[in-house]
Order: structure tokens, then C-alpha cells, then sequence
């Protein structure tokens, strides 16, 4: 586990105004004990929370992939000797299926993480 996720969550949190674990709980659709063991670095976050807890604190398109990554339990030493001069990108799996009603797309719970040298 890493308290530097935790300390990243305080960080969005304050930067949008998120007074309390409880706020933050209440928009994550969580148990504020949860984010209480996220802060204090004793839990990780599921993808699913991750995904939720991304949503509440309104974390910026471009610091998603690292925020993922953080979740995961990397320190940010290491996300930046991963990547390097690369950037990382969330691309959601989506399925299409068809149905009577038409064609459907189906967003999974899951993210892939794709990294794409900055040379292109």
C-alpha cells in the first residue's frame, strides 16, 4: 500500500472544495471509512472505485493516467522511470452488441492503459 495516493486524494479533494472524507464518499457512492483507508495509505482502491473516485474529484483528463497508475499502488518515481518522455493514455474497452432495439455499446468496468511514445 502507499500513502501517496492517499496524499493525492487529499490533494483533489482540496482543490475542488471537498471538506470531508464524508463528501467524498457521499459523491464516490462509498463507505467514508473506505476513503478514510485510502487516505491513510492502509487500502488501494478497486478499478471501480478508482473510476468513481476519478468522477468526484473531478481529476483532469490529462493526470488521469497517472491517478490510475497511483491507485494501483506505483509511486510516482516509478510511473515516471516507466514512462519517460512517453505519455500514457486511458482508452476505455468498449463492446458493441446488437440488439432488436439496435446497436449497443457496453463500457466495462475495466480500463486499459495504453503508452504511446511522444515521438509520433
Amino acid at each position: 500500500m502507499t500513502r501517496e495516493f492517499g496524499r493525492t486524494i487529499e490533494h483533489y479533494r482540496s482543490q475542488i472544495g471537498i471538506k470531508t472524507q464524508r463528501e467524498l464518499a457521499r459523491r464516490a457512492e462509498c463507505d467514508t471509512s473506505t476513503i478514510t483507508r485510502i487516505e491513510d495509505g492502509s487500502r488501494n482502491p478497486g478499478t471501480g472505485l478508482t473510476l468513481d473516485l476519478m468522477d468526484a474529484l473531478e481529476v483532469p483528463v490529462g493526470e488521469r493516467a497517472n491517478f490510475l497508475l497511483l491507485a494501483a499502488g506505483y509511486d510516482s518515481d516509478t510511473i515516471q522511470d516507466a514512462l519517460g518522455t512517453r505519455q500514457a493514455f486511458i482508452l476505455p474497452t468498449v463492446t458493441l452488441s446488437q440488439t432488436p432495439e439496435g446497436w449497443v455499446a457496453r463500457f466495462p468496468q475495466n480500463v486499459r492503459l495504453a503508452i504511446e511514445d511522444s515521438n509520433f
